[in-house]
């Protein structure tokens, strides 16, 4: 092979190779609007009469704050989640706004079907992204809630 057809086969190759990865990083787009990020900064004092269902694992509580409101769930002793309650699925709607199915298995938007589990992933209906999650710190019996 001459020096001008190994110089013509590698620069072949580098271009299918650059535009493979042009073409790669060109994947469907996430259209779906950010939610609003309020400050966050609640404290709950878990021996408190109207946190008594977060006594148990499996426990939760609806809470004010954040945009539509808080869904606060014990997994167990140590460790709580706190999840906004506006659907990431269609935040605009006027219904978008999650709560927990009576069955307690799972959160649903009655809006538009999806549904998550407790660790925030969604596990059914249109919607594909997790719920926003804020950080929850465990001090005593004192739950700080922020983001």
């Amino acid at each position: 092979m001459s020096p001008l057809q190994w110089l013509l086969r590698g620069s072949a190759v580098l271009l299918s190779g650059a535009w493979v990865l042009v073409a790669a990083g060109c994947g469907k787009e996430d259209t779906s609007p950010t939610l609003p990020d309020p400050p966050t900064n609640i404290q709950v004092v878990l021996s408190n009469i109207e946190y008594r269902d977060l006594r148990q694992d499996g426990g939760f509580v609806r809470l004010g704050g954040g945009t539509y409101g808080i869904i606060l769930y014990r997994a167990n002793s140590t460790t709580y989640r706190a999840f906004e309650r506006l659907c990431p699925y269609q935040p605009q709607t006027h219904c978008a706004k999650m709560n927990v199915d009576p069955s307690t298995l799972f959160m649903r938007d009655s809006c538009c079907g999806t549904q998550w589990n407790f660790q925030g992933d969604a596990t059914g209906g249109p919607g594909a992204r997790p719920l926003k999650q804020y950080t929850t710190t465990l001090s005593g019996g004192v739950l700080y809630i922020t983001n």
